[in-house]
């Protein structure tokens, strides 16, 4: 009896529309000192498309904090400011 691969799903922190700046793949020369937009995010195949750029691994980090009211807000690791509008 084979056994069929499950397709699972990876819990990713960015969203679309959200701005990172592309550190692998083919354009990461073009791109290198340039922010973008995320396009579209799959969380299937760990693949993200920017704008203006070909797909990446491994996007810019983020994180997450809890603000005092308890609600939750993404952040930059880099620099600490905050993803969400």
């Amino acid at each position: 009896m084979k056994r069929v691969a499950e397709k699972i799903r990876q819990n990713i922190s960015l969203r679309k529309g959200d701005m990172v700046r592309v550190m692998r793949g083919k354009d990461r020369d073009e791109f290198h000192n340039k922010s973008a937009r995320v396009l579209s995010v799959d969380s299937v195949k760990m693949k993200v498309t920017v704008e203006h750029a070909h797909m990446i691994n491994q996007p810019t980090r983020i994180g997450h904090n809890r603000l005092a009211d308890g609600s939750r807000v993404r952040i930059c690791r880099r620099c600490g400011l905050s993803v969400d509008k």
